[in-house]
């Protein structure tokens, strides 16, 4: 390739370049928001992260969450997301299905266990748990 070309094509890339790192925006520390504790944080290369597999909150509560995933049980938080804390720390498995609350009951939780998404790295499910504290204590129920 003669050196003219090079100038051609190396000279709009360089620009562009350029350009875009001069417009992008500058990084900012959220100072509002549900984030606004969370401080980022590099956790070095990694395999499959966890996955999510179920959401559930409580209508017209916003702090009350529960959470089930793929390989790292059941989460729940109780301040909107700032903090949360795993609660089906001491079960059969860890892999978890669907959850759901009964909006009457917000304590009353129900966990399916095992994942519908097969992949290499799944763990098998132990049937259906119930817990009628908000997570302290389950039972079987299937």
């Amino acid at each position: 390739m003669e050196s003219h070309t090079m100038k051609k094509i190396f000279l709009p890339i360089a620009l562009g370049t350029a350009m875009l790192t001069l417009a992008a925006p500058t990084w900012a520390a959220w100072s509002h928001g549900p984030f606004r504790h969370l401080v980022f944080r590099n956790i070095g290369p990694a395999v499959a992260g966890g996955r999510v597999t179920s959401v559930v909150g409580v209508p017209g509560n916003r702090n009350l969450y529960v959470v089930g995933t793929a390989g790292g049980g059941v989460w729940k938080t109780t301040n909107g997301g700032d903090s949360w804390k795993n609660v089906f720390d001491h079960e059969a498995t860890m892999s978890i299905g669907a959850v759901t609350l009964d909006p009457g009951h917000p304590d009353w939780v129900w966990v399916g266990t095992g994942e519908a998404n097969p992949r290499n790295d799944m763990l098998n499910g132990a049937g259906v748990y119930f817990s009628p504290d908000g997570g302290k204590t389950w039972k079987t129920r299937g």
